[in-house]
């Protein structure tokens, strides 16, 4: 529980769902989870947390309709593009950087900054 608060991971979910919710210290963690949710919320999209017993089929229909709720949000469009934006700097890095052959790099870095005046700056601007 501890692990999963403190991991992040909580900072960008737009719905919550305590499986097994029938379990021995369920209703705990679900009381933790909703704090959380409230505290991450915004007046656009109030974070859902919902209990699930995926065995039974209890709560099923309910995370269904949450889902479907969020993405019907301005909040989701918002939040959809700057996943994307992210997706695509680290496609543009990585396209920019096919080329660099990451030991040689290393290696050539490591000879340069031996040098008293060796500024990473410089030295990358005359590579590249």
């Amino acid at each position: 529980e501890v692990q999963g608060i403190k991991s992040g991971v909580m900072e960008i979910a737009d719905v919550f769902v305590v499986n097994k919710a029938d379990r021995d210290g369920a209703a705990s963690f679900y009381k933790n989870i909703c704090m959380v949710a409230i505290a991450n919320s915004s007046h656009k999209w109030q974070i859902p947390v919902i209990k699930t017993i995926a065995t039974d089929g209890n709560g099923i229909e309910e995370l269904y309709l949450s889902i479907i709720a969020h993405q019907h949000t301005e909040h989701n469009n918002e939040k959809r593009s700057k996943v994307l934006a992210e997706k695509a700097m680290q496609l543009i890095r990585k396209k920019r950087t096919v080329d660099i052959d990451f030991q040689k790099l290393a290696e050539d870095i490591q000879n340069a900054s031996s040098k008293k005046d060796f500024n990473l700056y410089l030295f990358l601007a005359d590579k590249f």
